[in-house]
């Protein structure tokens, strides 16, 4: 008989932690300059993956965020989908543009982060203006927004390194 047992993961910290991880993997790859605009080898490709797999739970990770936020922050709440859009969709354009060759998925990936980044940014200075977030969450979303802004491994590490403080700050305060 097949039984299912529950384990007490806090879903959150553990969604910021891994979209920290894919991050850095991915900041870290670019080191070794792959040629994602035009993939052939496994590098290459990896890069791309890992960039996409990275924005998709971005998304996820905006609405993790949106769980932890004071209710009644309209500006927070269209923020946070505005921002699971713009991730996704900028997922969604890169794999198109760069896995796939479809030109036309360049405009959707930048239009989507450049929204990805903005929604960090919104989210950041709301969180630098509440009390219950307070200056280490506005200053990693903040942080997160500026390395995708870079979007070069140092830029896309340091949004790696801003997840995993978004992460353990939330694992400190469900204590």
């Amino acid at each position: 008989m097949l039984r299912v047992v529950a384990v007490a993961v806090p879903v959150t910290p553990f969604l910021l932690g891994i979209t920290g991880a894919v991050w850095i993997v991915r900041g870290v790859i670019g080191l070794a300059s792959p040629t994602y605009y035009a993939p052939v080898s496994t590098l290459d490709f990896t890069a791309v993956w890992t960039f996409s797999g990275a924005l998709l739970l971005t998304a996820a990770s905006f609405a993790a965020l949106l769980r932890t936020w004071p209710e009644g922050d309209p500006a927070a709440g269209v923020a946070a989908l505005a921002g699971m859009a713009a991730a996704a969709a900028a997922s969604t354009g890169n794999a198109l543009e760069d896995a796939f060759g479809l030109d036309a998925g360049w405009m959707l990936y930048v239009a989507g982060a450049i929204g990805t980044a903005l929604a960090f940014l919104v989210l950041g200075g709301l969180a630098l203006r509440a009390e219950r977030h307070g200056r280490l969450v506005g200053g990693a979303l903040i942080a997160a927004a500026i390395g995708l802004f870079a979007a070069d491994a140092g830029g896309l590490v340091m949004t790696g390194i801003a997840f995993f403080v978004l992460a353990w700050e939330r694992l400190r305060r469900d204590r």
